[in-house]
């Protein structure tokens, strides 16, 4: 299993992300919003929203012997993020089969409310995880 550093993806750490337990049940990444994660609006842009909740389901999904790819993610926006607020997101796995893996990510403000949802599904890449 890799180390926690290991799981970030260099884009992830450039935009902030931590993430702060990964096995591969599961795996949560935080974020501290700021006014550069905004969009033309003035609340966090959807990316970046995205991004945390790739990052938790990619730090999950690595977080076994074998390395796995991104096959689909589904993101359901549910309420805007605004600067100040810090997100979580929490990746939990729902199956492993042979080659693949599903889970369901949830996005959650420090008032626990409920910013998106997304179900993602990951293809094994035949590879092991690299730092």
């Amino acid at each position: 299993m890799p180390e926690l550093g290991q799981s970030q993806s260099p884009f992830a750490v450039s935009a902030g992300i931590k993430v702060s337990e990964a096995s591969a049940e599961g795996a949560v990444a935080v974020l501290e919003l700021t006014e550069q994660h905004c969009n033309s609006q003035g609340t966090i842009h959807g990316g970046v929203i995205f991004t945390l909740a790739d990052q938790a389901f990619g730090a999950a999904e690595n977080a076994g012997a074998r390395g796995f790819v991104a096959m689909e993610m589904h993101i359901r926006f549910l309420r805007p993020a605004t600067p100040g607020q810090r997100l979580m997101a929490t990746s939990h796995r729902l199956h492993q089969g042979r080659n693949t893996a599903f889970y369901e990510i949830e996005v959650r403000d420090e008032a626990n409310r409920l910013i998106a949802f997304v179900t993602a599904t990951g293809h094994a890449a035949g590879m092991a995880p690299t730092s």
